[in-house]
Formats: structure tokens, C-alpha cells, sequence
């Protein structure tokens, strides 16, 4: 993989704390963590295998570089430990939709709370020391609704393609489309009836929200084949990525918050964060 190189059809990024990895999810089921130590440039280190449909998205845990969240369209999110090449399942929830369309870590230090998106615009924030661990191919199910949820949103009538925790962790943003317009909602999620606030976002759906890890920039991607960068303290779009020729599915940060990786369907383009040239 090169800068705008493509490895496969990709679907999502997501860079590890440390900037050691980058875990590109693609429609063959499997996720791929690629090593940027040394000189040589990127190299293919281990492929994550257990889901039984395209892998739809991949988060790193903000913190734990081992922990790797993915959700498919085989109706799962799943955690795993990446260490070796055993890919631990650690966990896994099943959801009522086809598939979740988004997952986000909550980014305090030692939260251990996942935003999932379905596709029927419910946001669930879910304490992820009970989520069920099951061994692949196990015929129990345990509903998105079960005793891990902590608080659920219902965004209808408008749709949600992607919510995420703010960097303090006390307010959600979410990609909303209304009339085929992209927009940002963000509200306080642990205040009962706390306010949404709207911003405009792309000419089309948003697919893909990031914060850098410093809290200063916002990236968004959607189907206007644009990257946006957001300045975070004004929620003013500062400077974009338009060189993508298709969509936008996928948006991350580096650690060091120098670099932004985007997902399209022709491929992975890699810039810089502060001006969005190769």
C-alpha cells in the first residue's frame, strides 16, 4: 500500500493508538492490519477472519492498541485482541438490523463504552464488559437490546449513517441526512432532553466521521466524494480532500494527528491533516 494506493475494495480505517497499525476493512470478510514501523513502508502483518459477511466497519480502541472492534453484515459487532495471529474474539453483539452502520469508542481514558448505529437510526451506547462472548458459529443470539445497553437515541425521521463520541466523551455527533443533504447533530448524551444542535455538512450523505486525537479537527467523508476538515472550537470546514473520484466510506486520524486516511471504493488515500495535499 502506497499514499492513494488501494489494497482491496475498502469499506473502513482505523488507525491504532500508537500509529503502529492500520486495520482496513473490505468486502471479503476480512479485516487487515497493516505495520508502518521501519523504513519499508507498510507491510500486510495479520488478517482478521471470523465474520461471515463484508465488514462494514473497524475501530481501533482509543487506548488498547490490542482491541479491535468490527461490525459485518452478518448482524454482528465483534471485539477482538489482535496480538497474535489466534484474532481472540472477545466478544460479540447481535443486532436486529442486517447490520450496525456504524461503531465509535467513547474516547475518555478507561471508558469502556461503544456507540453502535444501526440502520434503522437508533444510536445504542453499550458497556462493553457485558457483551456476550460466543465462539463463531455458536446459535445463541443476544439482541443489540440486551442488559449492555446504557441509553438508546432514535434519530427518524432522519437517516443516520455514522455517530461518534466527542474527544471529552460527553456529547454525540451524529451524520444525519435530511432531504439528501448531509448534516451534523451533536447533543449531550448523558443530559435527559439535552438540545441537538445542526450543522451543514456535504451535498450529500455523510458516511464517515473522525476527530483527530488532539481534539482540534473533525473529518467528515460522504457520497459527494469530499473529505471535509473541521476546526473544532468554530465547527467551521477549513480546508477539504477532493481528489477522491467515488464516495467517501471511511475517515481516520493517525495517532500523532499529522495524518488523514480515507476510504473509497477505488482505494485508500492518504494526506496531510493540516492541508489535505499527498
Amino acid at each position: 500500500m502506497s499514499k492513494g494506493g488501494s489494497v482491496t475494495t475498502s469499506r473502513s480505517v482505523s488507525w491504532s493508538s500508537t500509529g503502529k497499525y492500520l486495520a482496513i476493512a473490505s468486502i471479503d470478510k476480512n479485516t487487515r492490519l497493516y505495520s508502518f514501523e521501519g523504513n519499508s513502508g507498510p507491510r500486510e502483518v495479520l488478517v482478521v477472519s471470523q465474520h461471515t459477511a463484508p465488514v462494514e466497519r473497524v475501530r481501533f480502541h482509543p487506548y488498547e492498541e490490542s482491541l479491535l472492534c468490527s461490525a459485518a453484515s452478518d448482524s454482528t459487532v465483534r471485539i477482538f485482541d489482535v496480538r497474535s495471529a489466534s484474532q481472540k474474539n472477545l466478544g460479540r453483539i447481535d443486532i436486529d438490523m442486517k447490520s450496525a452502520v456504524d461503531i465509535s469508542w467513547s474516547t475518555t481514558p478507561g471508558s469502556v463504552l461503544l456507540a453502535i448505529t444501526e440502520r434503522n437510526g437508533s444510536i445504542h451506547i453499550c458497556d462493553t464488559r457485558k457483551i456476550s462472548q460466543k465462539s463463531p458459529g455458536s446459535t445463541s443470539s443476544k439482541s443489540v437490546t440486551s442488559s449492555c445497553i446504557v441509553n438508546t437515541f432514535s434519530m427518524a425521521p432522519s437517516i443516520v449513517d455514522t455517530c461518534i463520541f466527542s474527544p471529552a466523551g460527553h456529547h454525540l455527533v451524529a451524520a444525519t441526512t435530511r432531504y439528501g443533504m448531509g448534516e451534523l447533530s451533536i447533543w449531550n448524551w448523558e443530559e435527559k432532553d439535552s438540545k441537538k444542535l445542526s450543522f451543514p455538512g456535504h451535498t450529500g450523505p455523510i458516511f464517515s466521521l473522525a476527530f483527530s486525537p488532539d481534539g482540534r479537527q473533525l473529518a467528515t467523508g460522504g457520497g459527494d466524494a469530499v473529505v471535509g476538515v473541521w476546526d473544532v472550537e468554530s465547527m467551521c470546514c477549513t480546508h477539504t480532500v477532493s481528489r477522491c473520484r467515488k464516495f467517501t466510506r471511511s475517515v481516520a486520524f493517525s495517532h500523532d494527528s499529522k495524518y488523514l486516511a480515507s476510504s473509497q471504493e477505488d482505494g485508500v488515500d492518504l494526506a496531510l491533516a493540516s492541508t489535505g495535499e499527498l
